[in-house]
């Protein structure tokens, strides 16, 4: 009896379909990866992949997608043919992303339609970025996306239904350049009762806010001078707190009067050395977090070398007293204007952090040959610089 041949065989290795064989759940995540125009193209490759796009759970429509459509004359189609294909979808949709570009207008009835549509779908992921002239009100659809677990708003106007129950299921939330109703902010966060992080920037309608989320580990507030006060009293478990500071801070020190003793990571971006209500500010901040593991410090202000005076304080190492990091063991300080007022933080760090291992003194960006003599100068400075660490490492670095 001759040996059978397999089919693998017959037909030639150079015709085997591989990835038509493949699990269903592989071709989706291959799908997934694709722009959308060349998942929905998929469906010419033969009779068993004409419907198989209709079911992927993830549909981005982003910058490339409009670009495209705008190369090809057709960007007044576009609302037409975001439509047309959540129409044509079968299954849930697990993640959309919309990144509606500001040379594109978009059209409200067509943009509520595709919430209240998403709302069915079992959403978990959420990216809705609408980079309009005017902010776009959010169709109240979007909260009884119960299933949601990631969502990232950009550009909108958020006005909470007065039956809202929560995003029970909500572990990551950014807001960037969104607007809220009086108190909408609050009752957000304090009604999602599994919050892990929560990023906010050029956020209206909120000057004064309370983060009252006992599960948040994770806080960015960018644009800090946006708010007029924020309290963490009900923020027991943050750990990471980021805040970009730009030119307010005048009002941080008398709201942290109660420690975060739970904080271990803590950034500051924009800090300028010069203003002495910033060092007051990084006084207060760094005296309420005295479990600190991590501080990244990176200034702003202007290039050079001058050092403006502190009017009302002597040194500005005056603003650090009373108090000991006892557990800092990194810290990375970068700075564009190399003077005494970042080098008293340092001194104090250096001096009342016991379990220091490494700090990092950075001047960016390189000022020319001319400051050699400077420079030379701030690391002999350094590395003078008493340590209660005797572990306790000082790198100098400038690019």
């Amino acid at each position: 009896m001759a040996p059978r041949v397999r089919k693998a065989d017959r037909v030639g290795h150079n015709n085997i379909d591989r990835i038509s064989d493949l699990p269903v759940n592989i071709i989706e995540c291959i799908l997934c990866h694709l722009p959308i125009r060349d998942v929905v193209r998929t469906s010419i490759l033969s009779r068993k992949w004409r419907y198989m796009w209709v079911s992927i759970p993830q549909l981005e429509f982003g910058e490339d997608f409009f670009y495209a459509c705008h190369m090809r004359n057709i960007g007044d189609q576009v609302p037409g043919i975001i439509t047309g294909i959540l129409l044509l979808h079968s299954g849930p949709v697990s993640k959309f992303t919309l990144k509606i570009p500001m040379n594109h207008s978009m059209e409200i009835p067509c943009f509520y339609k595709w919430i209240l549509f998403l709302s069915k779908r079992g959403i978990e992921d959420l990216d809705l970025d609408c980079y309009q002239e005017e902010y776009q009100k959010m169709p109240s659809h979007l909260f009884y996306c119960q299933g949601l677990k990631y969502l990232k708003l950009d550009f909108f106007k958020l006005s909470l239904p007065a039956d809202f129950r929560g995003f029970k299921s909500l572990l990551h939330l950014q807001l960037r350049d969104v607007e809220f109703e009086f108190g909408a902010l609050e009752r957000l966060i304090s009604s999602c009762p599994i919050l892990d992080s929560l990023t906010i920037g050029h956020c209206y309608g909120c000057d004064c806010i309370n983060i009252s989320s006992p599960t948040l580990t994770v806080l960015c507030i960018e644009h800090l001078e946006d708010f007029e006060s924020i309290c963490f009293k009900k923020a027991k478990n943050l750990t990471d707190l980021t805040l970009q500071i730009e030119s307010g801070a005048g009002f941080i020190p008398q709201l942290l009067q109660d420690s975060i003793t739970s904080l271990k990571y803590l950034e500051l971006d924009g800090v300028d050395f010069n203003k002495p209500k910033m060092l007051l500010f990084m006084a207060a901040l760094l005296k309420s977090s005295p479990n600190l593991v991590e501080l990244d410090i990176r200034s702003g202000g202007s290039l050079g070398w001058s050092v403006a005076p502190l009017p009302n304080h002597q040194r500005a190492v005056d603003c650090y007293n009373s108090f000991c990091l006892s557990q800092l063991q990194k810290v990375n300080i970068t700075v564009r204007t190399a003077n005494e007022h970042a080098l008293d933080l340092t001194r104090f760090l250096l001096a009342n952090s016991p379990s220091l291992e490494i700090l990092t003194f950075e001047v960016w960006p390189w000022l020319g040959r001319k400051h050699y003599e400077k420079l030379l100068t701030i690391s002999q400075d350094l590395l003078r610089l008493g340590r209660a660490s005797p572990r306790a490492e000082v790198k100098f670095l400038y690019s």
